[in-house]
């Protein structure tokens, strides 16, 4: 969270510049984090169903591991981002994209 939110709120980072920079870190932090989530579901199950995949009760476990995770996500994210509020306003930003300069997709002038 802290690396995603650290541009939003620093007004001398262009983030018309910096998407890819954002983009690069959501996505290693992605994959990272389903790696590390799906390795501690996985041996949940088997100590729970001991092996057996006719017991779901390590399905369940499992389940409930992920509930609770995803919880406690929503939790820190709410904290985290209530403390600093809204980020402030860009107008040169609004200004570009309004206009057109300057972005990478921009279209020729036929």
């Amino acid at each position: 969270i802290a690396m995603l939110r650290a541009p939003l709120f620093n007004p001398d980072i262009d983030l018309l510049e910096s998407t890819s920079l954002i983009g690069a870190i959501f996505n290693a932090s992605l994959q990272i984090g389903s790696s590390i989530g799906l390795s501690i579901v996985v041996a949940i199950t088997t100590k729970v169903s001991g092996g057996d995949v006719s017991n779901f009760d390590g399905y369940r476990a499992g389940w409930w591991f992920i509930v609770g995770l995803a919880g406690f996500e929503a939790m820190l994210a709410a904290v985290s981002l209530w403390r600093h509020g809204i980020p402030p306003e860009r107008p040169d930003d609004e200004k570009t994209l309004e206009t057109g300069a300057d972005t990478p997709c921009e279209k020729p002038s036929a």
